[in-house]
Parts: structure tokens; sequence; C-alpha cells
């Protein structure tokens, strides 16, 4: 993965914290900082961590600036920080092409162990952590004020924190294979 891409990336992160809130965005930050010295699995926190930015980002970031130049307010913050509206949400959308356009040139690329494998783990730890949190807050948004919305939109998180789990333990199991046999 390019230098370029990983900058672009913290700064996708960086610049997203005016969109609170931006749940990817440590995940985005800390899989481009460790992503050279934790190859596959620093690229998949970056993944991970742009899809949850996207989730914010990408909806809300044009609704918000074309709602800012239509109806103009007289606050004098709103409009010193729409820059940095119009920033963030042009760098997550590249930082989302240009991830797209990195996973299709790396296919078949095989998996390469890295030396910030566990902070990975931790950060898949944390992943789970919140996702039992939030599904427990879910189930009750369901339960007792029957939010079916909310429970459609975050089920596919859920699916895709769970498959990263899944593919740490797959990995770690065969390499502990290979390890054993040798």
């Amino acid at each position: 993965m390019s230098g370029k891409l990983r900058w672009l990336a913290i700064l996708a992160a960086c610049s997203s914290t005016v969109f609170l809130p931006a749940y990817g965005a440590p995940f985005l930050l800390l899989g481009a900082i460790i992503q050279p010295w934790a190859r596959t699995t620093g690229r998949w926190l970056m993944w991970i961590g742009a899809l949850f930015l996207s989730e914010i980002v990408v909806p809300y970031g044009p609704a918000v600036i074309v709602s800012l130049l239509r109806h103009p307010t007289g606050d004098s913050w709103i409009f010193s920080i729409f820059p940095l509206f119009v920033l963030s949400t042009v760098l997550v959308y590249s930082c989302d092409i240009a991830l797209v356009i990195e996973a299709v040139k790396s296919k078949g690329i095989p998996w390469s162990r890295g030396k910030l494998d566990p902070a990975v783990w931790a950060a898949a730890a944390i992943l789970s952590a919140w996702c039992a949190w939030e599904h427990r807050d879910i189930g009750y948004a369901y339960s007792h004020a029957g939010r079916f919305d909310v429970l459609v939109f975050a089920l596919p998180f859920y699916a895709v924190i769970i498959a990263f789990d899944a593919a740490l333990i797959l990995h770690a199991l065969k390499t502990r294979r290979t390890v054993v046999a040798a």
C-alpha cells in the first residue's frame, strides 16, 4: 500500500472529527499508521475504519454542505467550520475510492504476517466489544420502540466485524498449524 494512500487515510480520519460521531476514524487512523508493519491486517483495519466512517460522512457530508449553502444562518462559527465539512467530505470520498482501487489491485496477494498484528487484534477486540455494547442498545430500540430500521441498518456492520474477527482467528489457526507442522 502506498504512502500517499496512507496519508490520505490519516487526513480523512483526522478531518472527519467534524462529523460526530465518526466511529470509523480511530480504526482508519490506526490501520493507516500501522499498515507498514502489519501489512494485511493493517489494510483490513483501514477498510473497516473507512466503511464505518463512510456510514456517517457519505450520507451526511453532502447533506450538510447543501443545507448550509441553501439556508445560511447568522452563526459565524458554522461558516468558520464549513470548509472543514467540505474538506472532510472530499477526503473521505477520495479515500474510499482509493481504497477500492487498491483492493482491486491487491487481489490475490497472500497474507503477510506483520510485527504489529497484536495491535490489530486489540482493535478487533475493541470493535467486538463496541458491537456487543451497541447490540444491547439496538435490541432495546427494536423491542421497545419498534425501530426495525435501526436493526436492519446495524446488521451489515455487525456482519463485517464478525467476518473480520473470523478472518483473524482462521489466519491464526492456519499460522499455528504451519508452525507446529514445521
